[in-house]
């Protein structure tokens, strides 16, 4: 059972979600993605919620977090998560940070800002946030996609988007009724998120600190060519690839059951 909170920002009020925190166990900060609330995590939750202290929130801007100003950075996110992870006094617990899309974008700005308080990293259908993986011409194309979603009538993007996500009927459910907290403000939000996340990407020159990172993917995950920079990205830092079966890109709904035994090991390794 999780339970509601509030942290305020000059921007607006955030909305977390925790278990009661138990001293010694391991604590995992489930960071969902882009438009989507923190009921994208509940399969995962139900499975660690009684052996781990979970804490969980809807992202500066998404469904419970709004109103809330769109003129702040990824970096200034992840200070807010360190702010809300400090006040519920868990910086000093081992820490894994478990991020779907945008969220594990923000778990590795986090990672580069804090180093010494993360065990490791779940990257769960995003990609890495060093600049050397990304080109010119992709970057610009993150930041300028505004004028590609307005192409949609809002109803038709949300269908598209639902359909790109998720394979599932259990997927395609629980976005749904996620969806049904946006109207027009849809669009200003999902180009937005892009906008910040090629900014972060742009700032990372030089390589971050290294950590514990598994990479997930769903196997028909087909959006913004992620496939290509995990790939790179696992190469280039030796790190740890599974493909997730029957899935697209919300992999921890469509095959909820594959991503915690991963996760489980994961984190049980270290």
């Amino acid at each position: 059972m999780l339970t509601k909170f509030t942290y305020t920002t000059p921007h607006g009020i955030i909305c977390y979600w925790k278990n009661d925190f138990l001293p010694g166990r391991l604590c995992l900060v489930f960071l969902p993605g882009l438009s989507v609330d923190h009921t994208l995590f509940e399969k995962q939750i139900d499975f660690f919620g009684n052996n781990c202290n979970i804490l969980t929130w809807d992202a500066p801007g998404h469904v419970l977090s709004r109103p809330f100003k769109l003129n702040f950075s990824l970096e200034q996110e992840a200070q807010w998560l360190h702010e809300i992870v400090i006040q519920n006094g868990i910086s000093n617990a081992p820490l894994f940070l478990i991020g779907q899309s945008k969220g594990g974008f923000l778990a590795m700005e986090y990672m580069s800002l804090f180093p010494h308080e993360i065990k490791g990293v779940v990257s769960i259908d995003s990609g890495p946030i060093e600049r050397v993986y990304f080109s010119k011409a992709e970057l610009w194309i993150l930041k300028h996609l505004r004028m590609m979603f307005r192409i949609y009538p809002i109803n038709a993007l949300k269908k598209e988007m639902i359909s790109a996500c998720s394979e599932t009927e259990y997927g395609q459910v629980l976005m749904q009724k996620m969806y049904q907290a946006y109207g027009d403000d849809l669009y200003d939000l999902l180009a937005y998120g892009f906008k910040i996340i090629a900014e972060s990407i742009e700032s990372h020159t030089i390589p971050i600190p290294e950590c514990p990172v598994l990479i997930i993917m769903g196997e028909n995950d087909r959006l913004g060519g992620l496939i290509k920079y995990n790939r790179r990205w696992a190469a280039r830092r030796k790190l740890p690839f599974v493909i997730v079966p029957n899935a697209k890109h919300n992999s921890n709904n469509d095959n909820y059951e594959f991503v915690n035994r991963q996760i489980q090991a994961f984190i049980e390794t270290y």
